[in-house]
């Protein structure tokens, strides 16, 4: 069997904090960074175990998804 590879942080993008809150109920070893754009789930991110919010804002594709995202993280 293959062992995983190594991560330093699980990524989620989360409009509801439902898949947040799915992978925190595994209790993974390492942070999970969730990032969603509704201030209210950003708060209840927060009480969730290992799950570090960051607020970001919508974007219109994959690619920008992904900037918005490392940009936000990099304010974190």
């Amino acid at each position: 069997m293959r062992a995983l590879p190594r991560v330093d942080a699980i990524w989620v993008i989360t409009r509801s904090g439902t898949t947040a809150r799915l992978v925190s109920q595994q209790r993974p070893e390492v942070p999970i960074i969730a990032f969603t754009p509704v201030a209210a789930v950003y708060r209840r991110l927060a009480l969730l175990w290992g799950v570090q919010p960051v607020l970001t804002r919508l974007a219109s594709d994959a690619a920008a998804l992904d900037r918005v995202n490392i940009e936000a993280a990099k304010r974190a």
